[in-house]
């Protein structure tokens, strides 16, 4: 790479670390603790860096399809360890939960999504982290737009259901992982979170 591309580059990346950054910490801070998902950002701008050339025009939602990888990777990873340290029999605890489901009990929104299946709520919170088109959606998610416009009305319409069970007084699910709660809860999702999921397009 000759200096002119570096700094191309790097003009590039700080322009976008400007704008968006700010929609790929929301992203990640639905699923992660508040400092897993400050290296996560940065992971996600590190993989701009590598490849800048192949960003397409549809910026935010190419670093959400980044930042949905690299956030799944941490999970994964967090859930080894976990696993690891139950096989050696020490007492630190289970492996550590994705954090939207730690903090699910807290109101009726979150209990609501706790009773979708992993698929739908994930395509619902890539949703809520950015104003995406249908097809930047897709690009996100890794599908066609026409898929992606069918998984998210599939998932709020299964959003509205489970937000009627909730408001008629069904009980909220238990964890997937049950774990001890985190220390910290997401950063604040703006009210009312239903809502909101529902009119993303």
């Amino acid at each position: 790479m000759t200096r002119q591309q570096l700094t191309d580059t790097n003009e590039l990346v700080e322009r976008l670390f400007a704008q968006h950054a700010e929609a790929v910490f929301r992203y990640c801070r639905l699923r992660l603790e508040n400092a897993d998902a400050h290296d996560a950002v940065s992971e996600v701008f590190v993989v701009a860096v590598r490849r800048a050339r192949q960003i397409p025009a549809a910026e935010l939602a190419w670093l959400l399809g980044v930042a949905r990888r690299v956030v799944a990777n941490q999970l994964r990873a967090q859930r080894r360890s976990g696993a690891l340290t139950a096989k050696l029999g020490l007492s630190l605890g289970q492996s550590a939960p994705d954090v939207a489901e730690s903090v699910m009990a807290s109101d009726s929104a979150y209990r609501a999504l706790a009773k979708l299946r992993p698929a739908d709520r994930e395509v619902l919170l890539v949703a809520l982290s950015a104003p995406l088109t249908q097809a930047e959606l897709g690009l996100a998610l890794g599908c066609s737009a026409k898929a992606a416009g069918v998984r998210l009305s599939r998932a709020r319409a299964r959003l509205d259901q489970a937000a009627a069970e909730v408001e008629a007084g069904a009980p909220a699910p238990a964890p997937i992982n049950p774990a001890p709660a985190v220390a910290s809860a997401p950063a604040a999702i703006p009210a009312p979170l239903i809502s909101q999921v529902r009119g993303n397009s």
